[in-house]
């Protein structure tokens, strides 16, 4: 088959040399044109004359197979041969202080799907530039045999709905193949329609004359697609969806809890910017200092007039960099996707009050959800400061939400501490491998979490000294009711069972967690033969994560140890020594707070 697709780029600098009469570049533009005044009645009429001359100064005869037919040129005689061209706009661009004409291409007033001429003028009229992709179009027959009734109604047939009055008129139209220059097709296109193709992960039967077409992906909560019936044989040829421009992210910023001016990516949402990161899926959200139990979820994202959220909203520029820096991590380091490890939304709240509060709208806590993230404030006698300004707090909660979706430790007893010691392991890990100054070095590290948040102001936990900080409860040894115990137990040679109630941290969860977070820190911190740590802090996060993964609801810390072992053999399968040295530091830590 002869060919389609004829492309011209004529250059300023072609023009500039048409109009100095010099030789211009084979196949460009032959000095024949340069001579006499063209008609400048209007741009249109400019830009028509031009093409026309273009045309015919050629003189090669692949012109006659664009197909014989006019170009219409106002009241001038129209040419014997040469592509038709429908004007469709005339715009100036400030940029370049030029005005520019663009044409469609037709047949016998048939559009071809995607086709452009531009003619690019100064403001005297004089072309500059010209961009024109002309298609052959002399064999394709115009004359449909499949009417627009029975394409709309093979069309609703294919997308499985028997409502035709969801679908549009549709528009005919001459389709050049995506991929074949060769081949064009006849075709009514309907536009926008607000109906998805069917998923080809459960139908195969239906064909398609480019071979199939690609349909992941489409699913959206409003589907806007365009779809191209076969104009002679009645079956979809090609499709494609209107919404991608709907995720693409928008680079915002704005100041955070702690006045630092953070990056972000949101989105264009009409003339609003909006925190939702369309990259790794988090809305994030504002309760407005309202109950969460209470009151009704918002749908709406956080919006601002412009991309710079200044110190309007620092709550919900921490919790959206924030939660992000999470997944970043789980995906860079874990390849793990999003919280649930199928790229579920991450959806942030902020300003949350609870009625359970003592001095509502303080509430001084932040949570794992109903698979959302909840942040309260502190009153701070200025005003509310967000919880969502801790990194490590942040990531804690969250990990909460990946141990639901793999262990899901019950949360009661060694369980329930295991489920807290993960979160709080990971809380350190990823707040370091973000903020630390040398996130390689873990003797540059933050062990405390949540600092602040404590006694006295002071750290809620400490990785690396827990009986530095806090309080815990025990039944008295000596008789009735109970006893306070200052600093956090290290080692399970302070472990003894506690009831099953709120008032014993049902079954001391945050408290002999602290426990098993020793020993996690003694893992990091492993002296290597070579005065090297043993582990990089991102193999520690490895290693856990692959525990998590593999215990069961029930499990305690001595399957912890266990499974860390099996998945560190795993990890260094093939290098002998390297898997011992690691059986070795994760023994000797495990044995230091004795759990054996």
């Amino acid at each position: 088959m002869a060919k389609r697709l004829y492309r011209y780029k004529i250059s300023k600098g072609d023009i500039d040399k048409i109009a100095r009469s010099e030789a211009p570049p084979a196949a460009v533009m032959p000095p024949e044109i340069a001579p006499g005044a063209p008609d400048k009645s209007s741009r249109e009429t400019a830009a028509r004359a031009f093409l026309r001359d273009y045309v015919q100064a050629q003189n090669e005869p692949q012109f006659s197979a664009l197909g014989a037919g006019p170009m219409p040129l106002g009241d001038e005689p129209p040419v014997e041969e040469g592509p038709q061209l429908v004007l469709r706009q005339e715009r100036s661009e400030a940029v370049t202080n030029t005005e520019v004409v663009s044409f469609e291409q037709v047949k016998d007033q048939v559009p071809i799907f995607g086709s452009k001429v531009i003619v690019e003028m100064d403001a005297a009229q004089d072309v500059v530039s010209a961009s024109m992709d002309f298609i052959a179009t002399d064999d394709v027959d115009i004359e449909e045999t499949v009417s627009p009734d029975a394409a709309k109604a093979a069309l609703a047939e294919w997308l499985e709905t028997g409502d035709t009055d969801q679908l549009p008129e549709p528009v005919k139209t001459i389709l050049p193949h995506p991929e074949d220059e060769e081949s064009l097709y006849l075709a009514w296109h309907f536009q926008h329609v607000p109906l998805a193709p069917p998923d080809p992960d459960h139908d195969d039967d239906h064909e398609h004359a480019f071979g199939g077409v690609c349909c992941e992906g489409a699913s959206f909560m409003e589907p806007d697609f365009d779809y191209f019936i076969d104009a002679h044989e009645g079956n979809v040829i090609y499709l494609f969806p209107n919404s991608a421009r709907i995720d693409i992210p928008t680079r915002c910023q704005g100041e955070d809890e702690d006045g630092v001016n953070q990056t972000f990516f949101g989105r264009l949402d009409g003339p609003d910017f909006t925190m939702q990161n369309p990259f790794e899926d988090i809305r994030t959200l504002d309760l407005q200092l309202q109950s969460f139990e209470t009151t009704p979820v918002p749908t709406d994202p956080i919006s601002n007039t412009t991309n710079d959220w200044q110190n309007t909203n620092p709550a919900g520029v921490s919790a959206h960099v924030n939660a992000a820096r999470v997944l970043d991590f789980l995906f860079r380091i874990l390849k793990r996707d999003s919280i649930d490890g199928n790229g579920m939304e991450l959806v942030n709240i902020v300003n949350t009050a609870s009625n359970r509060a003592p001095n509502p709208p303080e509430w001084v806590n932040a949570m794992w959800y109903q698979d959302r993230m909840w942040y309260g404030q502190e009153n701070t006698g200025g005003g509310f400061r967000s919880l969502s300004r801790y990194l490590d707090i942040i990531a804690h909660e969250l990990f909460h939400g990946v141990t639901q979706h793999t262990a899901n430790l019950v949360y009661q007893g060694l369980p329930g501490a295991l489920n807290e010691s993960f979160s709080d392991i990971f809380g350190v890990i990823i707040s370091n491998w973000h903020l630390a100054q040398a996130p390689g070095d873990v003797n540059s590290w933050d062990w405390d979490i949540g600092m602040g948040l404590g006694s006295g102001g002071g750290a809620m936990r400490s990785m690396s000294d827990p009986s530095s900080v806090g309080r815990w409860r025990r039944p008295n040894p000596a008789g009735p009711g109970s006893q306070i115990v200052n600093g956090y137990p290290d080692h399970m040679n302070q472990y003894v069972p506690l009831p099953n109630s709120q008032f014993y941290d049902w079954g001391g969860v945050h408290w002999y967690s602290n426990i098993h977070n020793f020993a996690a820190h003694k893992v990091l911190t492993s002296p290597g033969a070579n005065g090297n740590f043993v582990f990089t802090p991102e193999e520690v996060g490895i290693l856990y994560y692959l525990v998590l993964t593999r215990l069961t609801r029930l499990s305690d810390f001595q399957d912890a140890r266990a499974e860390l072992l099996l998945v560190s053999d795993t990890v260094y399968a093939g290098n002998a020594a390297r898997a011992q040295e690691a059986r070795t530091a994760i023994s000797d830590a495990y044995d230091d707070v004795g759990i054996t």
